[in-house]
């Protein structure tokens, strides 16, 4: 069974090409050449965005157009025009442009990223999207959130040039490359009177720290959704957020649109990414996500 579940998820659950035809008509041009060491792609929702192909996230956008579709598209139906967002661990912007899309110019994105190589590319694109799209509601934030201010390490181990999304706080190896970076928590970034609509979470095994940094938000349900990944102690983060009332799922890929299960009730397959939604208004988000598609392939910013 799990054979037969790899073959449909190699070959045949990829709805960036079922429903986007021309990206594998591109897939298959592009496989008869090497790739540019610099590349500016062109995403469904009409940004631009520069990437390096020969890097994991670049490779997949260059190869597939998105990057993480069932994250994507979530994000895409739960985010409205006008809304507060943070993208923390923004890498080079790709889920910043998704919620920027999403929000509009009369929203707001919070986009952290503490990396500076990464930060190089993200504030590259940022600033791209400010001249050509008119975007002003992007906040870029130099800091990594965590659970207190001050000053910490990135470690980046000998895979970091092939994948620029493993900079953690946790060493990966006696021989890593330490870089001092500043924290912040996201409670002293948006302060006592702001909510959140939406926070995306990707910082590699930081996530617990990250959301103990956002506690009075939490207490006082000023963040509505969030979406997390979580490969290491996942337990953490979602006994967190349900004693905070938050309802969680784990976010699966099928054909036709994103999966929601429970969190607890099951083991997914092992090579799904460990992606997860937490939600105070879990109503909302299975009605939002109730519908058959996938409208972040449309690219309309008033679709949902």
């Amino acid at each position: 069974m799990k054979s037969v579940e790899r073959l449909l998820d190699r070959w045949i659950r990829k709805p960036y090409y079922v429903f986007r035809p021309m990206q594998l008509v591109r897939r298959i041009r592009q496989s008869t050449s090497h790739p540019p060491k610099v590349a500016e792609i062109s995403l469904p929702w009409g940004s631009a965005l520069v990437i390096s192909p020969g890097e994991d996230i670049g490779r997949c956008l260059w190869t597939t157009g998105v990057y993480e579709p069932a994250v994507t598209e979530i994000l895409w139906r739960l985010v409205d025009a006008g809304d507060v967002t943070v993208d923390a661990g923004a890498n080079i912007g790709y889920m910043t442009s998704v919620l920027a899309a999403r929000v509009g110019c009369n929203g707001r994105v919070y986009a952290f990223e503490p990396h500076p190589q990464v930060r190089a590319r993200l504030r590259e694109n940022i600033e791209n999207w400010r001249r050509t799209l008119g975007w002003s509601q992007i906040q870029e934030c130099p800091s990594a959130l965590s659970n207190g201010s001050g000053s910490g390490f990135l470690h980046t181990g000998a895979g970091f040039d092939t994948n620029q999304g493993t900079a953690s706080f946790t060493p990966q190896s006696p021989n890593t490359l330490r870089i001092e970076v500043a924290r912040t928590t996201l409670d002293d970034v948006v302060g006592n009177e702001s909510s959140i609509a939406l926070l995306k979470l990707d910082v590699e095994g930081h996530e617990h720290e990250a959301l103990l940094g956002a506690s009075r938000l939490l207490e006082r349900g000023a963040i509505r959704d969030i979406v997390f990944e979580s490969s290491c102690e996942p337990q953490r983060p979602i006994e967190l957020l349900e004693r905070h009332g938050y309802q969680v799922f784990r976010i699966l890929r099928g054909l036709l649109k994103p999966l929601l299960k429970p969190a607890r009730s099951s083991s997914p397959p092992s090579w799904e990414p460990p992606n997860y939604l937490a939600t105070r208004d879990a109503a909302r988000c299975l009605e939002r996500l109730r519908p058959f598609g996938w409208r972040m392939l449309a690219g309309s910013p008033e679709s949902r």
